[in-house]
């Protein structure tokens, strides 16, 4: 999911749009492993790995990761017009909302 830069509350005349940073096209590297001592890349297979440590058994993990990625794919382009987003910037994010990893999650 992009990330939101809420400056936008205080400056109400730019459009909230500008504050959206899908990154497309960036290797998704991660500023800490999801796992110590693991990968630190953006991965649902990792994240899915530490189901554990967030008091979850691995078919409720799967499942909640399922059930993210389908609300995700079913909302976000609604969501960012609901926040101003032209039709041009909303096809600008589609690669952030549109990746192989909601995929992996569906499964």
């Amino acid at each position: 999911m992009p990330w939101f830069n809420f400056s936008s509350v205080f400056c109400p005349h730019r459009s909230r749009t500008q504050y959206i940073n899908p990154a497309p096209d960036r290797h998704r590297v991660l500023e800490t492993g999801i796992i110590a001592g693991g990968s630190f890349d953006a991965s649902i297979e990792i994240a899915l790995e530490a189901f554990e440590f967030f008091d979850l058994e691995s078919e409720a993990a799967r499942a909640y990761a399922s059930n993210s990625a389908k609300r995700i794919r079913e909302t976000w382009k609604e969501a960012l017009k609901k926040e101003g987003a032209s039709a041009q910037e909303v096809t600008q994010c589609a690669n952030a909302f549109e990746r192989g990893d909601s995929e992996k999650a569906l499964q």
